[in-house]
């Protein structure tokens, strides 16, 4: 083999070396930037998975807000109703206008809380009295005084009630 022989394949080898280093660069730079890419992905999806649970922690609590807010007039309609009156007429009125309310209740999923014969549950109920019953158990509610009302978790007033000892 000659001089220029060596010289040419020594310069062959030495471009192959290059270019394999070249290749090598560009393949850790391709798997760099991919993975890049992916951690951007996925914050990018828990992105929106937090800001759906914030949009919808946000309408509950918006509902919650505007149902605590008709309490007051939900708890008068239902006292105007079990009120003895020679007005069936506004009776029934009232009584209509109080439907449409539970509909509305229905509707945005707010449940009652507290009814006779249930646990007391203290997550749920507020005991304002603790009473010998002779025909309930104990822990047992026997009367409520105040309905209390959540939407799903979100405990928007508790029960008041009277408790079996």
């Amino acid at each position: 083999m000659t001089d220029e022989e060596k010289m040419a394949v020594e310069l062959d080898e030495q471009i192959e070396k290059e270019m394999c280093t070249e290749l090598e660069e560009k393949d850790n730079l391709l798997k760099e930037k991919e993975e890049r890419y992916l951690r951007m992905y996925a914050e990018f999806e828990n992105y929106k998975k937090r800001t759906e649970k914030e949009k919808q922690n946000t309408a509950l609590h918006a509902k919650a807000d505007v149902v605590e807010m008709l309490l007051p007039v939900i708890d008068s309609m239902e006292n105007a109703i079990s009120i003895e009156t020679e007005d069936e007429n506004l009776k029934q009125g009232i009584g209509l206008m109080f439907e449409q309310i539970k509909i509305f209740l229905e509707k945005n999923q707010v449940e009652e809380i507290g009814e006779v014969g249930e646990e007391f549950n203290p997550e749920l109920h507020d005991a304002i009295s603790i009473q010998e019953a002779e025909n309930a158990n104990s822990g047992e509610i026997i009367s409520v005084f105040r309905k209390g009302y959540k939407i799903k978790d979100k405990i928007i007033r508790h029960a008041m009630e009277i408790v079996a000892k």
